[in-house]
């Protein structure tokens, strides 16, 4: 008799899909031991499961205590949440699951294990270079396209000179001449990564950024994009390997430069293309990530 397994994670959460409702596809298609669904709350339908994940959120810790005591299995998904957020909880958990290594390593526990996020590309297009249409594509959420502040005039000049053209692909038009606007869609993202040259990203130069995961990068590279980081996560610079699938950089004046060099040599961009592509396909494909969900469910619930 299979194990029933909750995912409890808002209705409006980003990585819904990501952390909750494709882990909970794969297991059902893929073990006879657990069987898992999804919930946008701690409903008693949830709490009557034998194993329940919380995606960056928990009951009340006295609930969470109750629900141990009658056999339950409580773990908490961190995604990208501060871990101070859940302090008082971690000695009490059945399990955390980090979303990137320098997380897992802040955390310190035994009963922490890493899952990074696989990949939601499903179409495993590598992009065409198209002679008359260059472009650098950025996707992400509309509030940290400030990100790139400091480096929008330069990339601007260098755009312009080069031939590019700038695609913002967000949930909110960013209002930025010269940047092309295209309201993320998910059934239309992919096929805009698929027709870019170059994918870019840029976080704020803060420590909690370092437990940030590679998911952008990723989702780049399964499409065929280098990658040009600007602050990098430690997860991004494991994952962009400097030179041969994109560059990792500390400041604007080394973001436009690798830029540069990029649209500037043809030769380099399409082999970044290919190993870029080759190497995220092999480390987050949904079979290489998703087994470790049964495997930490076996090691609690046992």
């Amino acid at each position: 008799m299979s194990q029933e397994v909750s995912f409890v994670a808002h209705s409006n959460l980003s990585g819904l899909r990501f952390r909750a409702k494709q882990p909970a596809e794969w297991i059902n298609q893929h073990s006879n031991s657990f069987h898992a669904a999804v919930h946008t709350d701690f409903t008693d339908e949830c709490l009557e499961s034998r194993i329940i994940v919380g995606i960056k959120l928990l009951p009340s810790l006295e609930q969470m205590l109750e629900l141990q005591r009658q056999g339950k299995i409580v773990i908490l998904d961190m995604v990208d949440a501060p871990v101070e957020r859940f302090q008082e909880y971690y000695s009490h958990l059945n399990a955390v699951i980090a979303v990137s290594p320098y997380q897992k390593q802040l955390l310190q526990g035994a009963n922490v294990v890493c899952i990074e996020h696989h990949l939601e590309n499903t179409q495993g297009k590598r992009r065409q270079p198209q002679e008359q249409h260059r472009r650098i594509v950025w996707m992400g959420f509309h509030e940290n396209f400030r990100y790139f502040n400091k480096a929008l005039d330069a990339m601007q000049k260098l755009t312009s000179k080069n031939g590019y053209e700038l695609v913002a692909v967000c949930n909110q038009n960013p209002s930025t001449n010269p940047w092309r606007y295209v309201p993320y869609d998910i059934a239309t993202w992919e096929d805009v990564l698929v027709t870019a040259d170059i994918g870019i990203l840029a976080r704020k130069d803060i420590d909690y950024m370092r437990t940030k995961p590679c998911l952008k990068a990723a989702l780049y590279m399964a499409a065929g994009l280098p990658v040009v980081a600007l602050h990098p996560s430690d997860a991004d610079k494991s994952l962009i390997d400097d030179g041969k699938t994109g560059f990792n950089t500390f400041n604007k004046r080394q973001f436009i430069e690798r830029l540069r060099q990029i649209m500037t040599d043809a030769k380099l961009g399409e082999a970044m293309s290919r190993t870029a592509h080759d190497e995220a396909w092999k480390r987050y494909h949904p079979d290489v990530i998703l087994p470790a969900y049964i495997q930490l469910f076996n090691q609690v619930g046992a």
